[in-house]
């Protein structure tokens, strides 16, 4: 890795994600889809369109909401604040509720090297 900098050698760099991702070193590993994994593909497509067009309605009625009783500037500021302090809670919180099911590795047969 450190050879791709050097000496102003820019022909190794991977400078397009999609050249990455689309070469044909990357595409070459992943099998070709068959028939099994059809019915896997329906019902995923079903479940994401059914939670999308659920997204469209919630979020349409949200904006109802919206428009009639956000009318002033403090109350915009209001539901700016609260959104954001239940976001930051969120992010906070949540990962302190799992906290106990995750258990450290022991540490038997690892050398530590510095």
């Amino acid at each position: 890795m450190d050879d791709v900098f050097r000496h102003g050698d820019i022909s190794t760099w991977v400078l397009n994600s999609g050249s990455y991702k689309f070469s044909s070193h990357a595409t070459s590993r992943i099998p070709a889809p068959t028939f099994e994994s059809l019915p896997a593909a329906i019902i995923i497509g079903t479940v994401c369109g059914a939670l999308g067009a659920l997204w469209v309605t919630i979020n349409t009625y949200y904006h109802i909401f919206r428009k009639h009783y956000l009318n002033s500037d403090i109350m915009k500021v209001i539901e700016v604040s609260v959104l954001a302090a239940v976001t930051t809670s969120f992010a906070f919180w949540l990962p302190l509720t799992v906290q106990e099911t995750c258990l450290p590795e022991p540490l038997q047969g690892y050398k530590l090297t510095v």
